[in-house]
């Protein structure tokens, strides 16, 4: 492979990343190359890489399960979260359940569907309160919509958003 094609092959790579488009793929590339700063990015994404999510929670983590699933103080209350920052902040104010990570929200036109999101492995538990930490905006409504569905019958899903006192 020439030079040119596996800085162009970067370049494309790096385009791929959520908010990053032609210029800032090409800036990027150009200071982790002239910078020497490609080795350690690539080790510390080939480790990224080896995390599996948690069986219970999908929290990306080494092994099956995660510290946070062994450490809960109610087993029947899950709190529903779209990513691990979420997640983190909420057990560190105390919540006393289980925090479910979606890595995401329910987005048809974007191919994301409950699959994608786990969804499944979430009905499986034996929850009684689910609470749905989620904006306000029509895929965050969707997805407590689809989690409203889900539980009819077996829990209740409580939607709490930023004028809750939670911001996403």
């Amino acid at each position: 492979m020439s030079k040119t094609s596996a800085l162009s092959q970067l370049r494309q790579q790096l385009q791929r990343l959520p908010g990053v488009g032609e210029n800032a793929a090409a800036r990027w590339a150009q200071w982790l190359l002239v910078n020497r700063q490609g080795q350690a990015l690539a080790e510390a994404l080939k480790l990224a890489l080896s995390l599996e999510p948690c069986s219970q929670c999908q929290r990306l983590a080494v092994g099956d399960d995660c510290p946070a699933c062994a450490d809960v103080a109610d087993a029947v209350r899950v709190a529903v979260v779209v990513n691990e920052d979420q997640a983190d902040r909420l057990l560190a104010s105390g919540y006393p359940g289980y925090c479910f990570i979606c890595h995401g929200r329910l987005s048809p036109t974007s191919g994301v569907g409950p699959a994608e999101l786990g969804l499944a492995k979430l009905q499986q538990g034996p929850w009684q309160r689910v609470d749905a930490f989620f904006g306000d905006d029509v895929e965050d409504k969707a997805t407590v919509l689809f989690l409203r569905q889900c539980f009819k019958g077996q829990a209740e899903v409580y939607h709490v958003t930023e004028e809750d006192g939670w911001r996403n």
